[in-house]
């Protein structure tokens, strides 16, 4: 395994601890949530490397990103901006203190701060449907004309985006990216 790759498993661990800790105490719970979401993250770290290869993006939007570090891990930390409310928390613990050295800015993702045309590509990683629709158009006046919107559907969040990305062309995903594995994962690109 190249050096990178066990890099990335670190990362992918602590990922899944953040996930897990709070239903530790829950064996079967907890079980089924860390077998989920480890293939989930394995899967993601694999297409995310083929995205980068495949588009070779350079500003990368990520909103609502709460404290994924893998984007950042994988196209580098200068280059995916992380969006949220970071007075927005989840069970006590806030959002931006877990992510490593990546751009946070705190915003409302239905008002961004940037100019117009500002990211090749926007990710919506474990949202649904409905909060997506919510920030797209704001998403879509940062995005360049071409840019991608990148988002997945699993086993837990299987929301059905074909009404919300209507007025998009869906780009073609090679199978291997498709209904893979425990967390069932979909990876969906929509280009403006």
């Amino acid at each position: 395994m190249k050096e990178r790759d066990l890099l990335a498993l670190a990362v992918i661990n602590n990922e899944i601890n953040k996930t897990v800790d709070p239903v530790r105490g829950e064996p079967i719970t907890a079980e089924f949530v860390e077998e989920v979401i480890r293939d989930y993250k394995i899967s993601q770290y694999m297409f995310l490397k083929w995205l980068d290869k495949t588009f070779l993006s350079e500003r990368i939007l990520y909103s609502g990103s709460g404290d994924d570090n893998l984007p950042g891990f994988v196209f580098g930390n200068k280059k995916v901006f992380h969006t949220s409310l970071e007075d927005y928390q989840i069970g006590g613990r806030k959002y931006f203190p877990e992510i490593e050295n990546g751009i946070k800015i705190i915003a409302d993702n239905r008002s961004l701060p940037f100019p117009k045309s500002s990211f090749d590509m926007a990710l919506f990683f474990g949202l649904p449907s409905d909060l997506i629709n919510n920030q797209l158009s704001e998403t879509a006046r940062v995005l360049k004309n071409g840019g991608l919107i990148v988002c997945d559907n699993t086993i837990i969040n299987d929301d059905d985006l074909s009404e919300v990305f209507s007025d998009y062309s869906e780009v073609a995903i090679h199978s291997e990216f498709q209904n893979k594995g425990k967390s069932e994962t979909k990876f969906l690109i929509f280009k403006r």
